[in-house]
């Protein structure tokens, strides 16, 4: 309720607001406001619990939707604010240094808009396809559902279709390689790792720039703020959403659980 009631006053202030500094760039700030939207109604419908067994991850849904399409539709939006944060730190840097790469607004946030239809159709892909459960995991990990080891979140046999899941190898740690789920974990660290690549990049100019060539003492004041603003965007998630992200995915890999994860996630992500 929260999320909703600050993200509908944002979008009511960014579209209200007469002041000609903010510029275009309402646009992207409403960008944000709509994809949190989005965002928290589908965590809602979903509430997806991620858990880990062995060398598996697995995400449900424990709500209103709870088949296997919850947690893939979560995990889609749950990727589009990556795109929106990468474009966020392009155009304050074009902003700043190259102008005239947003002499021609409607091609800048189309691209946006192509780049984050792209990533949400690679997380829903990730996790419908490359993470199914077939005859191999829902062996393994039927002592799980069963209820025959210690997990904060109660199952049953009959429920594990509904999970997505990643069994990463099909004997011990690095024995059997499962290059599906494999490739799926590798896929997520790509996109994450080339966003931040294009955030500290794009940092590193912009914070080059206006120490350099601040043209007025009100305008060098105006790109600091929204900069650190951006900081914070990027930071924050990276923290409370893609830490516990890659926790869960990628530990698996080497065989380390947590009993933890199940339990902090849901309110973190």
């Amino acid at each position: 309720v929260l999320a909703l009631t600050t993200n509908s006053i944002l979008l009511f202030i960014v579209f209200t607001s007469k002041r000609r500094e903010i510029g275009s760039y309402r646009y992207l700030i409403a960008t944000f406001a709509c994809s949190d939207l989005i965002y928290t109604s589908i965590h809602w419908l979903v509430y997806p619990i991620p858990e880990m067994y062995g060398n598996a991850y697995l995400i449900s849904g424990h709500n209103l939707i709870r088949s296997r399409v919850g947690p893939c539709l979560y995990c889609a939006v749950y990727s589009q604010a990556v795109p929106i944060l990468t474009f966020h730190f392009l155009y304050r840097t074009f902003a700043i240094r190259s102008p005239h790469y947003l002499s021609k607004p409607k091609l800048f946030f189309g691209a946006m808009l192509l780049a984050t239809i792209a990533v949400d159709l690679d997380g829903f892909f990730v996790m419908w396809v490359l993470f199914r459960p077939d005859e191999e995991t829902l062996g393994k990990i039927a002592p799980f559902f069963a209820g025959n080891t210690s997990a904060p979140v109660i199952h049953r046999l009959e429920t594990g279709p509904d999970h997505v899941q990643a069994l990463y190898w099909s004997g011990a740690t690095f024995e059997g390689p499962r290059w599906a789920n494999l490739f799926g974990a590798f896929d997520m660290i790509v996109v994450i790792s080339a966003t931040y690549a294009i955030v500290i990049i794009c940092s590193m100019l912009i914070n080059e720039y206006l120490k350099m060539n601040a043209k007025s003492s009100k305008t060098a004041c105006l790109h600091r703020q929204l900069f650190r603003s951006l900081v914070a965007q990027a930071i924050y998630p990276m923290i409370t959403t893609y830490f516990p992200l890659a926790v869960c995915v990628f530990l698996p890999i080497f065989g380390l659980n947590f009993d933890w994860v199940p339990v902090l996630s849901p309110t973190m992500c």
